[in-house]
């Protein structure tokens, strides 16, 4: 066979594989009416609305408000936030073409997820499939033409957290949240507060554009949910009975093939629970394909309660005052099984946030808890560089909050990653009244400052030394070693501590033969405690060889942020 023809051959096998993939991908139900004809109309400060939803920004956050029936909202958040859905699909696209660069791995893990999919749908209560719906006939003519209908692609982005499960410890799609939940003598007005990071590095446009939404079905309670465009379901919220609710990935947790998304688990609570028991019944009664924790709490009780829950079980930790969670489980149900990646950071976080809250309790309240969530220490309040996945804040947060669960309401970070202005929302308010009530003004009076690292420049320093370190560590694979050196250690200036550019001190310096001074520089890395694991392990792994007296052959495994991998 010529070469051309072989190339031929091999084209027609992929068409013929891509046709077979498409046809596995799930179809838009022929059972949901259409779309209803309807025009989005702009006020004069952009504010976007179609019937009794609207969409604007209000200090640096996108906030919304869809009302109506699950195909009404649906097609409300699809047309309202048309742009920023786009932008995240292609976001999202992007990422997986630089995690996985590899089209024929990419097929296949289109043509598993469409299977998983189609045999999902059974256990996704009607109503979000009618949500998804709207949504996606909102989105037709298909802004990003392709294998699969607008109605499958959407549907996947809502399993996107759960698909995602099996690389909640790989950076760049790392899911390292920590949070905690008090109430009655733990915090100041005996109020019951949860608060939370949800550390989603898939780029910073999720962090940028995250979106408040109040929710106000047709039929059920309404609620607040912090989410980015195109997800109806929920990761973090609350509802108008003071029932809240955050997921967090189990690392290395069971999965199986098919079930309800964890979002839309955590949607039905908000919608259909008014209290801690019946949210705990929704969660336990869930058919689900991946193994998560969810923190719930109720603010008119004060109770609190972390769902641990697999495909085939789940155990219920309660908390008196104050509870913990990061990503892995801690009830005596799991306690002996084999629950954490070897490349998580879960432990470092759990310990540390504890170490923060406990020595509050009396005390906390939204403030103390914002500054909670901005730590970006190690233990025993260690300096570990800033960027450390040891942190609670380790600068790669998609959305940073505090719920008054009591109160009904939040307070959210603006970016960058939990160091912008919390602003204050209030769900009553949002639930009630239109964008212009002047009530939301008020509403800046209870907004808290950014962090002042981020206010004295620090933050974007930070960006600097990480911006200088990729640059290093391409000049170093090119043989620069001197122009790498430089990077390095303008790095450290801009960044102290930082342990991506002491580790690529190390090598530039190891590369000159100057192994004393890299074995200086690997321990200095060594001692900021760097994360995650597998970065740990390979400047151990290096300074070995260093000090055999050799040059290393072995080369530092380094954390791997969106905009670090390569263009393809």
């Amino acid at each position: 066979m010529t070469r051309e023809k072989a190339r031929s051959a091999k084209a027609l096998v992929v068409l013929a594989i891509a046709a077979a993939a498409a046809g596995c991908a799930p179809a838009r139900p022929d059972t949901v009416r259409a779309a209803p004809p309807a025009a989005v109309a702009v006020d004069a400060d952009g504010t976007r609305r179609l019937g009794e939803s609207y969409l604007r920004k209000r200090q640096g956050i996108i906030e919304a408000r869809f009302a109506g029936n699950p195909y009404g909202r649906g097609y409300a958040r699809g047309k309202l936030s048309r742009s920023q859905i786009v932008r995240g699909e292609q976001a999202i696209q992007e990422l997986l073409e630089r995690f996985v660069p590899s089209s024929v791995k990419r097929f296949f893990l289109g043509k598993v997820m469409a299977l998983n999919l189609r045999g999902s749908i059974p256990a996704i209560p009607a109503e979000h499939n009618e949500e998804i719906v709207g949504l996606s006939d909102a989105l037709e003519p298909d802004p990003i033409a392709g294998e699969w209908n607008v109605f499958a692609r959407h549907l996947a982005l809502h399993a996107l957290h759960d698909f995602s499960q099996r690389y909640a410890d790989q950076t760049p799609l790392a899911a390292a949240c920590t949070g905690f939940a008090a109430s009655g003598g733990a915090t100041a007005d005996g109020h019951t507060l949860l608060a939370r990071n949800f550390d989603f590095e898939a780029g910073d446009l999720f962090d940028a554009e995250k979106i408040v939404s109040y929710v106000v079905p047709e039929r059920g309670i309404p609620y607040l949910s912090v989410t980015f465009g195109g997800l109806t379901g929920v990761v973090s919220g609350f509802n108008r009975e003071g029932i809240g609710i955050a997921i967090y990935a189990w690392s290395g947790g069971r999965t199986t093939g098919t079930g309800e998304p964890a979002t839309l688990v955590a949607a039905d609570v908000l919608e259909r629970a008014s209290t801690l028991a019946e949210a705990i019944r929704i969660v336990e009664r869930a058919s689900v394909f991946v193994s998560n924790i969810y923190m719930l709490a109720d603010g008119k009780t004060g109770e609190m309660a972390a769902v641990e829950k697999t495909p085939r079980e789940s155990a219920v930790r309660r908390g008196r005052d104050l509870l913990f969670a990061a990503n892995h489980p801690e009830s005596a149900a799991f306690s002996g099984s084999k629950h954490l990646n070897a490349s998580s950071t879960s432990l470092s976080r759990r310990r540390r946030v504890e170490e923060l809250v406990t020595p509050l309790s009396g005390r906390l309240d939204v403030p103390r808890a914002a500054r909670v969530l901005r730590d970006r220490q190690g233990r025993g309040g260690k300096d570990i560089g800033p960027g450390n996945r040891n942190a609670v804040n380790a600068l790669i947060a998609s959305h940073s909050i505090v719920f008054d669960l009591t109160a009904r309401r939040a307070w959210v970070a603006a970016a960058p990653h939990g160091l912008g202005p919390f602003v204050a929302y209030s769900l009553d308010l949002g639930i009630a009244a239109g964008p212009a009530d002047p009530r939301f003004a008020k509403l800046a009076s209870s907004t808290l400052p950014a962090d002042p690292w981020l206010v004295s420049g620090g933050y974007a320093a930070y960006l600097s030394a990480r911006e200088r370190t990729v640059r290093g560590r391409k000049a170093l694979s090119e043989g620069w070693t001197s122009e790498a050196l430089e990077h390095a250690r303008e790095a450290l200036r801009l960044a102290p501590g930082f342990a991506e550019a002491l580790a690529l001190t190390a090598e530039a310096l190891a590369a000159q033969g100057r192994v004393e001074q890299a074995s200086a520089a690997v321990a200095a890395a060594l001692d900021r405690d760097p994360a995650p694991p597998a970065f740990a392990r390979s400047l151990e792994a290096f300074l070995t060889v260093l000090a055999s007296g050799e040059r290393p052959a072995v080369k530092i495994s380094y954390p791997t942020s969106p905009d670090d991998l390569p263009e393809q």
